[in-house]
C-alpha cells in the first residue's frame, strides 16, 4: 500500500519526468516539485530508477483500469475497443 505522501511524490515525479525526460531529471528536481528535501525523498524512494518504476507502474495500472472499464461497457465491440484504445493511449 502506498502512502498519501508517496502518491504526492509520484504525481510530482511523473510531471517532472514528462517535462525533462528521465535522463535530465534529478532527484533534486523531483524533491523541489514535491515540496520536500532531497533527503526526505530518498526515504521514500532510494533511487531515481525506483521512483520512475513506481510512477510507471501506477500510470500503467490506471490506464489498464480505464481499458477494463471501457471493455465492460454495453456498446458494440468496435465502439468498446475504440474507447479502450483511446483510454490506453491517453486520448
Amino acid at each position: 500500500m502506498t502512502s498519501d505522501r508517496s502518491e504526492q511524490i509520484l504525481d510530482a515525479a511523473m510531471s517532472v519526468f514528462c517535462q525533462y525526460g528521465y535522463g535530465k531529471t534529478t532527484m533534486q528536481d523531483v524533491a523541489r516539485a514535491a515540496g520536500m528535501s532531497r533527503a526526505a525523498l530518498y526515504l521514500h524512494f532510494p533511487t531515481k530508477e525506483e521512483l520512475f518504476r513506481a510512477g510507471s507502474r501506477r500510470a500503467h495500472s490506471w490506464a489498464l483500469d480505464r481499458v477494463d472499464a471501457a471493455l465492460a461497457e454495453p456498446d458494440d465491440v468496435v465502439a468498446r475497443i475504440d474507447t479502450a484504445m483511446a483510454a490506453y493511449i491517453g486520448r
